[in-house]
């Protein structure tokens, strides 16, 4: 017994550590015997649940902690945004969806279609274009400028209606707004005459995903309405992310 929780021990402290650890580090900081600790450390790295830097002979979160650790985001996502996502759908009874950051892409997680005849569809686990859509704008928007850059340069910015943004310069004066005011709006850029808000979510480790609310353009067409859209998507955001801290 005193193995499995000394085991579980070393895989949490490197799991929330924001930086890698030193076999001594957590040594003292565990009361576990250093040779101990290199033992079951072996073990992790061989297992993939840890790496261990040649250089610095630190650990760090191996693939498959990371693994478990995106499955755990992803439960949590879901369970917090849920409660949000009704609220939303009640007050609007237009389509709302949460998309969650996943490698380098964006993917539906779930949401709640509207009950009007004409709606605009939710589809969990599809994927959404960086450039077309308002649901990974406003994600791209909140990442460092080097992860940015990175996807940037590998997206084909395919058009899909005539106001796609398709020029690098187009994108990133979307991308610079997003940033700056905490959404961004898709106005007929990925569906034709579909108008959609997002928000990004937040936990303490970074943007982990968005809030969106999209309906079709014509039903949600005056100033004051989208205004109260994005100011509900704003705060709808918000409530989902401080229930992460």
């Amino acid at each position: 017994m005193q193995l499995v929780i000394r085991t579980l021990s070393l895989l949490k402290a490197i799991a929330t550590a924001d930086q890698p650890l030193s076999a001594t580090t957590l040594s003292k900081s565990l009361e576990i015997p250093i040779p101990t600790v290199h033992r079951l450390m072996t073990v992790m790295v061989d297992e993939g649940f840890a790496v261990k830097d040649t250089a610095s002979r630190r650990y760090g979160r191996g693939p498959e902690l990371g693994a478990l650790l995106r499955r755990e985001k992803t439960s949590q996502l879901a369970e917090l945004s849920l409660p949000v996502l009704e609220s939303l759908h009640r007050r609007f009874n237009e389509s709302v969806f949460v998309s969650q950051l996943s490698g380098d892409a964006v993917r539906c997680l779930h949401g709640i279609e509207s009950s009007h005849p004409l709606r605009l569809n939710v589809t969990p686990d599809s994927t959404l274009p960086w450039h077309a859509s308002a649901s990974s704008r406003v994600i791209l928007a909140q990442l460092d400028d080097a992860a940015r850059d990175e996807i940037i340069a590998t997206h084909q910015l395919t058009r899909y209606t005539d106001n796609t943004p398709t020029t690098l310069k187009e994108l990133r004066a979307k991308l610079d707004n997003a940033r700056v005011d905490g959404f961004d709006i898709c106005d007929d850029e990925f569906e034709s005459q579909a108008w959609a808000v997002a928000a990004p979510i937040f936990t303490m480790d970074g943007v982990v995903g968005s809030i969106t609310l999209s309906a079709p353009g014509g039903r949600l067409s005056a100033s004051s309405d989208r205004k109260r859209a994005i100011e509900a998507i704003r705060e709808a955001a918000q409530q989902i992310s401080e229930s992460f801290r």
